[in-house]
C-alpha cells in the first residue's frame, strides 16, 4: 500500500512539474506608433525601423500598417532585416543583407513565420514591397523612423519621424525555479502524512 502511494504522488508530482515548468505564451505589444494623425500620399512603399520593449525574446510576429481610416494595412511581402535598407522594394529578398524572415499580406497584417524570434532592447527594420493607398503617421517617434520610396526607387530615410504601425508577438514566459521547489516540497509533505499514517 505503501508503495502505491508513493507511486501515485511521484507520478502528480512529475505530471504537476511539467505543466508549471511548460512556457506560458503570453502575446503582446512588442513596439507600436499610433500617434501620427497625418495622411500619406498614395502609391508609396513603406518601411519603419522599431525596437521591441523589455520582456522577450519575441516569437510569432505580426506586424501592420495603418491605413487613413485607422484600419491595420498590409500589401504584398513584408520583410524583417536586422539593418537598415537603402535598395528598391523589388530587389527585397531572401538574399538582402540582415535578412531575417520574410510574410505574405493578409488581411490587413504581415505574420511572420513562428521561428523567428525578435530580442528585447535590439532595433530591426520592416519593409514592404508592393505600393499602398494612403497611410497615417509623420509624428515624432524616438528612436525609430520610417523609409519611403516610389516608383520602385531606392528608400529614402524619414528621421526622426514615423508611421503609424504595431508589432505584436509572443513573449515566452517560465516560472521562477522558487515556484517548481514550493510545488516538489509540498508533494514530499504529501508522502510524509501518508506513510506516518500507515505506520500509525
Amino acid at each position: 500500500m505503501l508503495k502505491q502511494i508513493a507511486t501515485a504522488c511521484s507520478i502528480s508530482t512529475l505530471l504537476l512539474v511539467s505543466l508549471v515548468a511548460t512556457p506560458q505564451l503570453k502575446a503582446v505589444t512588442i513596439a507600436s506608433n499610433t500617434a501620427g494623425t497625418v495622411s500619406s500620399l498614395v502609391g508609396y512603399d513603406w518601411g519603419q525601423s522599431f525596437t521591441p520593449v523589455a520582456g522577450g525574446p519575441f516569437d510569432n510576429i505580426v506586424f501592420n500598417l495603418y491605413s487613413s481610416t485607422g484600419a491595420p494595412d498590409a500589401a504584398g511581402t513584408g520583410f524583417l532585416l536586422s539593418t537598415a535598407y537603402s535598395g528598391t522594394p523589388g530587389a527585397l529578398s531572401l538574399s538582402t543583407p540582415g535578412f531575417l524572415g520574410s510574410a505574405t499580406a493578409s488581411g490587413g497584417f504581415y505574420a511572420f513565420a513562428s521561428s523567428l524570434t525578435l530580442l528585447s532592447g535590439t532595433e530591426y527594420f520592416f519593409y514592404e514591397n508592393a505600393p499602398l493607398g494612403s497611410i497615417l503617421g509623420n509624428n515624432l517617434f524616438p528612436g525609430n523612423s520610417y523609409y519611403y520610396s516610389l516608383d520602385n526607387s531606392t528608400y529614402v530615410s524619414g528621421a526622426p519621424n514615423s508611421i503609424n504601425f504595431t508589432v505584436t508577438g509572443n513573449a515566452t514566459v517560465t516560472p521562477e525555479p522558487s515556484s517548481l521547489l514550493l510545488l516538489g516540497s509540498g508533494m514530499l509533505g504529501l508522502i510524509g502524512t501518508a506513510r506516518r499514517k500507515l505506520r500509525a
